[in-house]
């Protein structure tokens, strides 16, 4: 166990200490001292097996257990936080509220679900009004370290969360070397060639097309487009397939290729069907009129009669 993972440990033990309602002085007593266990919170020294074995016999618990429950308890607050993130993304207010009661900043476990919750506060307080798009891609880049994060030899998924949302702002303008930086990332082969599903991935992939398309660099939107369906596809996930499939179709459009640009509308509009909600139906339904001047429903049966025709 290194310096880091003592830290996150002893957080989870503070966390079981809480639950106990008994001082740190109480909690330690005839296992370490105060000032030695301060130091493991703070990641300044390294906790023996010895002691976790200890601190086990305190809580009741195995060893075993002990180490299972802080996996598990890392994962539960991992979910949580990220549920309350997804909730202020989709303007959810009450779901973040109740999720935030939950939510104690001082006993989270990990890092990375620290920066995410920080980076939701940010978020809320700009959708409310309270930050202004330049104090927004401010304090966003605060929280990652940019642009000193860009010489980090590696990135971790929830960085990528956090510092590819700096291209949603006009107001930052290091997007080409940011993007530079995270094409790096995308082509991890840990990323590539693992089974699970990275949204953070598909996400980086979605923000560079969008900005791509508003640069009117159309064929490198269907580029990034087709890397985010094959991986989507690949582990049969439909995670932003919508979006991608949207993309192209403008990409298509403007580049005046009718076949194309009518199968993937046809495609979005099916998987819309299938798996959205009536409210997600109802916004790609305005979205493409809007951008193709067609009626959607009048577009999609004229292309399936078509295509039987054609058969």
């Amino acid at each position: 166990m290194n310096p880091l993972q003592t830290k996150e440990f002893t957080t989870y033990l503070e966390i079981q200490r809480t639950h106990l309602r008994i001082t740190q002085e109480m909690f330690v007593s005839d296992i370490v001292s105060v000032r030695q266990y301060r130091r493991y919170l703070r990641g300044m020294s390294v906790i023996p097996e010895a002691s976790l074995r200890l601190f086990a016999n305190r809580l009741d618990m195995t060893y075993d257990r002990l180490l299972s429950h802080f996996e598990e308890t890392k994962i539960e607050q991992k979910k949580t936080i990220h549920d309350f993130h997804n909730a202020i993304v989709n303007y959810d207010y009450k779901i973040a509220s109740a999720l935030r009661k939950k939510i104690n900043r001082r006993h989270m476990i990990l890092s990375d679900s620290q920066l995410v919750y920080a980076f939701a506060l940010v978020l809320e307080k700009f959708q409310l009004k309270k930050l202004s798009a330049s104090d927004t891609v401010k304090h966003i880049s605060e929280l990652v370290g940019y642009p000193e994060v860009l010489n980090s030899p590696s990135l971790s998924s929830a960085t990528v969360l956090v510092v590819s949302s700096l291209m949603n702002y006009p107001e930052f303008k290091d997007q080409e070397r940011l993007i530079e930086r995270l094409m790096t990332y995308l082509k991890q082969t840990d990323i590539i060639y693992s089974s699970q599903i990275d949204r953070n991935y598909i996400l980086t992939l979605f923000r560079i097309a969008r900005y791509r398309g508003v640069q009117e660099d159309f064929q490198k939107v269907i580029e990034l487009c087709n890397l985010g369906i094959q991986y989507s596809l690949d582990r049969m996930s439909m995670y932003m397939l919508d979006y991608f499939y949207y993309f192209k179709a403008l990409a298509y459009h403007k580049l005046n290729d009718p076949s194309k640009y009518e199968e993937m509308v046809f495609k979005c509009y099916t998987l819309v069907h299938s798996i959205g909600t009536p409210a997600k139906v109802k916004k790609f339904k305005d979205m493409m009129e809007a951008d193709f001047n067609v009626s959607l429903d009048e577009f999609v049966m004229d292309y399936i009669k078509t295509k039987r025709l054609g058969n």
